[in-house]
C-alpha cells in the first residue's frame, strides 16, 4: 500500500509546484524526479498536471510578450484617437473663432442700426406730436366756426317751425 501512495498524485500540489512560485533549482529537480517515477494515471507527467520550471518560464514569457503587444496596440490606438480628436478640436476652434468674429461684427452693426433706429423713432415721435398739435388747432378752429353755424341753423329751424305752425293755423281756421 505504501508503494501505491507514492505513485498516486496528490490532489494538492506541493508548495514548489504552485503557479508562479516555482524556483529554478527545486522545480527542475522535482520535475525530473517525478517524470522518472511517473504513475500509470498521469502518463509520466508531474503531479497535478502542472508543467515543469522551463516550460512555465516559456508560458510566462509568452504572456509577457502578449501583454506588451496589447499595451503597444492600445498605445497606438490611443495615439490615433488623440490625433483625430486634436485635429477635430483644431477645426472646431477655427469655426468657433470665425463664428465669434461674425457675432461681434453683427453685434456692432446691430448696435449702430439700433442707434439709427432710435434716432428715427425720436424724430418720428416729434413729427407725430407736431401733427397732433396741428390737428387739435384745426379741430378747435373748425369747432368754433361750426358752433356758430349750428346755433344759427337751430334758430332758423325753430323760426321756420313757428312760421309753419302759424301758417297751418291760419289756413286750417278759415
Amino acid at each position: 500500500m505504501t508503494s501505491d501512495n507514492h505513485r498516486i498524485n496528490p490532489i494538492v500540489p506541493e508548495r514548489d509546484d504552485m503557479i508562479g512560485r516555482s524556483s529554478g533549482s527545486t522545480a527542475s529537480s522535482k520535475s525530473s524526479s517525478s517524470k522518472s517515477s511517473g504513475s500509470k494515471y498521469d502518463g509520466g507527467s508531474s503531479g497535478g498536471g502542472s508543467s515543469g520550471g522551463s516550460s512555465n518560464g516559456g508560458g510566462s514569457n509568452k504572456l509577457t510578450l502578449l501583454l506588451l503587444l496589447c499595451v503597444i496596440g492600445g498605445g497606438a490606438f490611443a495615439w490615433f484617437q488623440f490625433d483625430a480628436l486634436s485635429k477635430n478640436h483644431a477645426e472646431l476652434q477655427q469655426r468657433f473663432n470665425a463664428l465669434e468674429s461674425r457675432l461681434s461684427s453683427t453685434d456692432a452693426s446691430v448696435s449702430q442700426s439700433g442707434a439709427a433706429l432710435q434716432l428715427k423713432i425720436s424724430k418720428q415721435a416729434e413729427e407725430l406730436d407736431k401733427h397732433w398739435s396741428e390737428i387739435k388747432k384745426l379741430w378747435g378752429v373748425t369747432n368754433d366756426i361750426n358752433k356758430n353755424k349750428i346755433e344759427t341753423n337751430k334758430k332758423r329751424y325753430r323760426l321756420s317751425e313757428r312760421q309753419a305752425r302759424s301758417a297751418g293755423k291760419t289756413s286750417g281756421g278759415h
